[in-house]
């Protein structure tokens, strides 16, 4: 399975702020909306060790569904991150 990227954010956490986040995600929803993708993923490696690092990644949009609103959520990256600040 091919993925079509976009590489003109790639390295976005050497200068991680609100407004450059803001500016890929707008980005990121207007090609969604104007159906140049069928969906967005966040792709993101989370450092575990020296040795091992483990590749995410995570829908953005659509926007999935909470089937059972009794499930446990796993964190997302923008929970993550919100904590963090």
């Amino acid at each position: 399975m091919g993925y079509n990227t976009n590489d003109e954010h790639k390295d976005i956490f050497l200068q991680l702020s609100f407004d450059n986040v803001q500016k890929i995600s707008q980005a990121a929803m207007r090609a969604y909306e104007e159906k140049q993708f069928d969906a967005i993923e966040i792709i993101y490696s989370q450092f575990k060790n020296a040795a091992t690092q483990i590749f995410t990644a995570e829908q953005f949009l659509p926007i999935p569904k909470v089937e059972n609103k009794k499930a446990v959520l796993k964190p997302t990256l923008f929970s993550i991150l919100t904590r963090q600040s």
